[in-house]
């Protein structure tokens, strides 16, 4: 598939932000829940999973946040 530049920036971009998401679920999931069987997750589990994707989004945006400054001091 070919994109123009700024299409492909996109593109990855947000193929990035989809697999950063998809891989928060899956460890949270299995942090969070220990055996499910199908229907509603209960309530520690909920938020289990809710604080634990908070962790790991704040962790996420605190590290794009250094590596851009990193980038522009030149040391990225």
């Amino acid at each position: 598939m070919n994109h123009p530049p700024q299409d492909q920036m996109e593109y990855m971009q947000n193929k990035m932000m989809m697999d950063m998401v998809t891989q928060v679920q899956i460890n949270c999931f299995t942090d969070c829940v220990s055996s499910y069987k199908g229907g509603d997750l209960d309530s520690s589990e909920t938020n289990c999973i809710k604080n634990c994707a908070a962790r790991q989004f704040g962790l996420s945006q605190a590290f794009g946040e250094l590596s851009e400054k990193m980038g522009q001091r030149g040391g990225f």
